[in-house]
């Protein structure tokens, strides 16, 4: 293994590697799926994403949470030309991660990124069950594995925004973790980063 020049390669730099599964978490409501799309957008264009360098790839967004008046408001207010997006309400339907027909996703084109919204929406099992996620978090593997990039939507608690919802083997066998949550304006580290006081506080900016 020392002998191999195998550098780790971005969708995003520093953000998004290619060939990982990469899990984002947030409360619900939070923006997951604008941001989500803005990263498809920028990756398919390969043009920066919030100033972070992108390598130009084919995205595909399998969205399972969202309706289709809602999802097409989102792409057209982003103007997501590039991307290909999957619908429950398309011909052929997206495979659940945990059905039969889940080889489907074996078809896209190669080495894309997939993008899933949610992994809650996109399969049946029951998160909190560390052998049932361990089995839907295989199946992403074996998308890595065979050279596609996965990005993959989570709800948090709603008791706590930064804590990813159900079994830890969700995180366990992820191989990169991203959350989105609300912090106070001019906090410059983690630690700072108290929550607002309110919902309805207009101090706050959003962390990634």
């Amino acid at each position: 293994l020392q002998t191999l020049d195998i550098p780790v390669k971005w969708a995003v730099k520093g953000l998004i590697p290619k060939e990982a599964i990469t899990l984002l978490s947030a409360r619900g409501g939070m923006g997951k799926t604008i941001l989500s799309i803005s990263v498809a957008d920028a990756v398919t264009k390969g043009i920066p994403f919030l100033g972070l360098a992108t390598t130009k790839t084919q995205v595909v967004y399998i969205d399972f949470e969202n309706s289709l008046p809602t999802l097409i408001e989102r792409i057209k207010r982003i103007d997501a030309s590039n991307v290909l997006f999957w619908h429950p309400t398309n011909e052929i339907k997206p495979p659940r991660l945990d059905s039969k027909d889940f080889e489907l996703y074996k078809k896209l084109p190669p080495g894309a990124l997939l993008i899933f919204d949610t992994l809650r929406a996109s399969q049946s099992r029951d998160e909190n069950d560390s052998q049932h996620m361990a089995m839907i978090m295989q199946r992403l593997k074996e998308f890595r594995d065979a050279g596609y990039t996965i990005l993959v939507l989570h709800h948090t608690a709603k008791s706590n925004d930064r804590i990813y919802k159900g079994s830890t083997a969700i995180f366990d066998l992820c191989d990169h973790n991203l959350s989105l949550h609300k912090v106070k304006k001019g906090c410059h580290t983690p630690d700072e980063a108290s929550e607002p006081d309110s919902e309805d506080s207009e101090d706050y900016c959003y962390r990634l």
